[in-house]
């Protein structure tokens, strides 16, 4: 029984570590004007990546807890 609810724990604190991924990612948007009047993209590219990575680990949270039930 324990085993699930690890499992389940699990998923939850993936579920949120991907969300404070999309969190900063929206805060990296937030100050791309300054970037692009510069000329350069890279603020954008750190944002593409946070939301992947945000995403793979809320969709890997989702499938663990889902399991565990």
């Amino acid at each position: 029984m324990a085993d699930i609810e690890e499992r389940r724990e699990t998923g939850r604190s993936l579920i949120v570590i991907g969300v404070i991924c999309w969190i900063f990612a929206a805060l990296v948007i937030f100050f791309n004007p300054a970037e692009i009047r510069r000329g350069s993209l890279t603020l954008v590219e750190i944002a593409v990546g946070l939301v992947v990575v945000g995403a793979v680990l809320a969709v890997v949270g989702f499938v663990k807890s889902k399991r565990a039930r």
